[in-house]
């Protein structure tokens, strides 16, 4: 278990590193026109490798928190310290350095966060909150993969819609709908994976080079 603990640590520092690649590039993607296209194709493909960090964020908390184990109370009472804390800075970052309206950000705190970059440890208490009832079942990696292209790709509301003939064939109306349910899943995603015997060399070879090919 020590060394599993070990893993997701090196993990979530990782995607930590992603988030801070995503912010730093997205300038540069956003101003083709002042930089070259070198720089530009540089920028777009570390951003776009990086895209992958906030739903390693839902699995690694699903991966520990669907199984045997839920969330406890000092689990909650981390988050809402951070949510405390990042708020109080963000509310200090605003008085001091912008134009925007406090007392206005502090009426709508639990409807939305101060500042915008705080919306995870909102999402993130969902997975908390759901894990005490969530205990994902170990499946088969055919099935797994059957359920990700299913409810991740054919039936997701946020695809492009397919047409013809006068017929919409995608996405399939399963109901899906908001951003939550696809945190759920991420974290349902995350401890289903984590039960897979997925310590195969070619399995790795096969998932490094789908994940190549999805970034370009």
């Amino acid at each position: 278990m020590q060394e599993k603990i070990h893993w997701i640590t090196h993990l979530r520092g990782i995607a930590c590193m992603m988030v801070v690649m995503i912010h730093s590039t997205t300038w540069y993607i956003t101003h083709p026109h002042t930089i070259s296209l070198l720089e530009w194709d540089l920028a777009n493909i570390l951003n776009s490798a990086s895209r992958v960090s906030v739903p390693l964020f839902f699995m690694i908390s699903g991966y520990l928190f669907f199984g045997e184990r839920s969330a406890q109370p000092r689990h909650f009472r981390r988050i809402a310290l951070c949510i405390l804390f990042y708020s109080a800075l963000s509310l200090l970052y605003i008085t001091l350095f912008t134009h925007i309206n406090v007392e206005l950000s502090l009426r709508n705190l639990l409807q939305k966060p101060v500042f915008y970059h705080l919306w995870f440890f909102f999402a993130i208490v969902v997975i908390y909150l759901l894990s005490p009832l969530v205990q994902v079942k170990q499946v088969s990696g055919r099935m797994l993969l059957a359920l990700m292209l299913v409810l991740g790709i054919l039936a997701n509301p946020n695809m492009v819609p397919v047409k013809a003939a006068g017929v919409e064939w995608l996405p399939l109306n399963l109901y899906i709908n908001g951003d939550t349910f696809y945190y759920v899943m991420y974290g349902v995603l995350g401890r289903a994976i984590g039960t897979l015997d997925t310590d195969k060399k070619w399995l790795t070879a096969l998932c490094a080079g789908l994940f190549i090919t999805g970034v370009w």
